[in-house]
């Protein structure tokens, strides 16, 4: 983990709900992203969202896990697999015959993989209940891989999964910076006459203090 601690996540929650509420409602603006089509809204797509639901649920997986990840990895590598699963997840919803693209879902999916790598047995909360990391994402990777094949949800399954692919590869990438349970360095066995001059000084020190 970085020295220090960062809130880029908390920042960009901040920034989608002004996004959303101020750009999207107040303003009117359409920031959906039309499928194939080159134009800004393919980056202003991933910060836009759909529904209020659409921006709750989002913004709570965000929140728990982008915070996760960032304190895990640091803001500048956090940002930058933000900003690659966004944008292989909008590329993948290319293959899902959507029309219009919209949402955080594939970076927050980024998230998801990048921790299923790199902490797979950290539990968190998912699905209404405690569990380890890599059992949560496999069990979101299930669903939408079923959801892709089923067609006519209205959800980005394709652009969830590209987005996880994303993540995991950046998580294999980044594994031996930041192992699961990085080594002690500097510790050192005490030798026996270390152990015996330690044991002399909590005798002493019991028979100065305690009563008996």
């Amino acid at each position: 983990m970085d020295a220090e601690n960062h809130f880029s996540t908390l920042l960009l929650c901040v920034v989608i709900v002004v996004v959303f509420f101020g750009v999207q409602g107040i303003m009117g603006l359409d920031l959906a992203w039309t499928v194939g089509n080159i134009e800004p809204n393919f980056f202003f797509s991933m910060i836009a969202h759909g529904s209020m639901a659409h921006l709750l649920g989002n913004l709570f997986a965000l929140g728990l896990f982008g915070l996760l990840l960032e304190g895990t990895i640091g803001t500048k590598r956090y940002l930058w697999i933000l900003l690659a699963a966004g944008v292989i997840g909008n590329i993948a919803g290319v293959f899902g015959g959507y029309h219009r693209v919209l949402g955080i879902s594939g970076a927050i999916y980024g998230i998801f993989g990048a921790l299923a790598v790199l902490r797979p047995k950290m539990v968190v909360w998912a699905a209404g209940m405690p569990m380890p990391m890599i059992v949560a994402a496999a069990g979101w990777t299930f669903m939408d891989i079923v959801g892709a094949f089923a067609g006519g949800t209205g959800t980005g399954h394709l652009a969830h999964l590209g987005g996880l692919v994303a993540g995991i590869v950046a998580g294999f990438y980044l594994r031996k910076q930041f192992p699961d349970k990085p080594r002690v360095r500097g510790r050192k066995k005490m030798s026996r006459d270390e152990k015996r001059a330690a044991d002399r000084e909590i005798d002493a020190w019991e028979e100065r203090y305690m009563v008996a």
